[in-house]
């Protein structure tokens, strides 16, 4: 898959702040990025949008239905680990997601840079 593709899906997952991907979704992020779906960490998680900070998942329409999913952020934690790359801790989702989809897109920029390799 070419890099560009790969930074393009690394760019999507850190613009959904705070956000919940269904299987689907989360797979096809990862598949982009070239890398094994099998062992992504989903957790079930249930439609609340009638709560604040309720999760409201597509696809769901009664209030404590169930879906497996995975948080934005946590998928990008999963990412960086799988590419072994380095990047800070942060208490927040948020927070946690922009420092990881940094890492990746800065990491898929310089993948198959030739000047990469020899430093």
């Amino acid at each position: 898959m070419a890099d560009k593709e790969k930074m393009k899906a690394a760019v999507e997952l850190g613009l959904l702040d705070h956000g919940i991907l269904g299987r689907e979704s989360a797979r096809r992020i990862v598949s982009q990025m070239g890398l094994d779906d099998r062992d992504i960490p989903f957790y079930v998680i249930e439609h609340r949008p009638d709560q604040i900070k309720g999760a409201n998942l597509a696809g769901c329409t009664k209030i404590g239905e169930k879906k497996l999913g995975v948080g934005a952020d946590d998928l990008a934690v999963w990412c960086c680990k799988k590419l072994n790359l380095s990047f800070a801790r942060k208490f927040g989702r948020g927070s946690q997601l922009r420092v990881c989809a940094e890492a990746l897109v800065e990491h898929f920029s310089h993948a198959g840079d030739p000047t990469e390799a020899s430093e």
